[in-house]
C-alpha cells in the first residue's frame, strides 16, 4: 500500500532521516507514479540532503503532473538558486 510507505517517510522526515525518507517515498512512487505529494515531499528530502539536482528533477515531475502547483513551482525555483549559488 503506497499510504503506508508515505506515512512512513513523512515520520522520517520529521526526525530529519532523509535517506530513510527518500527510500519510502521512492517506493510510494514506484507504486503509485502519480502521487505529487511524495514527489515534492522527496524532492524536499533531497533538497535538505544537499542533492539539488535530484530535487529539481522530482519538482520538475510534480509540476508535469499538475502545472498549477505552485509550492512545487517555489520549491524547485528554490533548488534552482542553491543549485548556481553555491
Amino acid at each position: 500500500d503506497p499510504n503506508l510507505y508515505y506515512s512512513r517517510g513523512n515520520s522520517h522526515y520529521c526526525k530529519k532521516n532523509y535517506d530513510l525518507a527518500i527510500a519510502d517515498y521512492s517506493e510510494t512512487v514506484r507504486l503509485d507514479p502519480k502521487n505529487t505529494w511524495a514527489l515534492g515531499n522527496r524532492g524536499k528530502a533531497y533538497a535538505f540532503r544537499g542533492d539539488e539536482g535530484k530535487a529539481i528533477t522530482d519538482f520538475t515531475r510534480v509540476l508535469q503532473l499538475e502545472p498549477s502547483n505552485l509550492r512545487a513551482r517555489w520549491d524547485r525555483a528554490q533548488a534552482y538558486l542553491r543549485e548556481h549559488l553555491t
